[in-house]
Parts: structure tokens; sequence; C-alpha cells
């Protein structure tokens, strides 16, 4: 079902972005369309920020999980390492990590969108609110991204269906 899933919202994405390029810029005036693009691009920009850590971290935990119930000789390695460490501290350390990364998209993709805006030919009415919506949209990927520990502990835990309708 998972995978079903993901390959549906996958789908409606592409068909929505794909029909809705051509309607906004018919009826978008031009310097609006700035502004709409700025924050469609910004969220192909977060869509990619995790740097894979994402898989990586429910891989790992599903491999923990798999290590819990064998039974047999003890492992030895990087595995014998990893496993007297415990899934405690890959937990804490993705949390860390995604905050960080949270803090980054946010000075980063913020700094960048209030310079964007500035470059626009806006009434300054219309700059200072481009600017708040901005703020808050940054403010709420990087909330959005600081938070995602949650989900991806889940997926490795062995949840994985529901997640994709999820995002």
């Amino acid at each position: 079902f998972g995978v079903s899933a993901s390959w549906v919202l996958m789908g409606t994405r592409m068909a929505v972005s794909f029909l809705l390029m051509p309607l906004l810029y018919h009826y978008v005036p031009a310097k609006l369309l700035g502004v709409w693009l700025l924050f469609a691009s910004m969220g192909a920009v977060f869509a990619v920020s995790d740097l894979g850590l994402a898989s990586a971290t429910a891989r790992a935990l599903a491999w923990f999980q798999g290590r819990r119930g064998q039974d047999g000789s003890a492992p030895s390695g990087v595995a014998a390492e990893l496993l007297a460490h415990g899934p405690e501290d890959l937990i804490r350390t993705v949390a860390r990590s995604y905050l960080a990364l949270g803090l980054a998209v946010l000075l980063v993709v913020g700094g960048f969108g209030f310079y964007y805006l500035g470059t626009l030919d806006l009434v300054p009415a219309a700059l200072g609110e481009a600017r708040w919506a901005w703020a808050l949209y940054a403010g709420g990927l990087a909330f959005v991204l600081a938070g995602s520990t949650p989900n991806y502990v889940l997926q490795g835990l062995g949840d994985v269906g529901l997640e994709a309708l999820a995002q």
C-alpha cells in the first residue's frame, strides 16, 4: 500500500504542477508571478533539503529492528559498535541534525527570499505583506524540517504505509 500511495501522490503532484503553470502565466500579473514562483521554487528546495537523512534514518532503524530479533552469533565490527550504542543515540543525533537543517533553511531560504522580494517592483504595502508571508512560510518550512524526526523514526520501525499520505 505504501508504494502505491507514494506513486499516486507523486503523479497527483506532477499533474497539478503541469496544469497550474500555464494558468499562472496567463492569469497572474508578472509582478505577482515572481512572488508565486519564489514560494513554489523554495518548496522544491525544501523537498531536498534533508540531504537524504530521512531515508538513511529509516534504513538504520529498520536495521536495528532486524538485529534485535535475531538470535545466533554476536555481531562484530561496525555492527557490534552500532548495536552497543542502540537506536536512542541515532534518534538523538537525527533530531539534532534536523534541528540544524531547519535553522539553516530558515537562515538561507529566509534570507534569499527577503533579498529577492526586494528586487521585485512591488508597491511598499505589497512588499511588506509579501515579506511577512515569506517569513511565515520560511519559518513553517524550518519547523516542519526540525520536527521531522518522529515521522522517519516511525517509518524505520515499520509503519511505512500511511506516512506518504500524511505528507
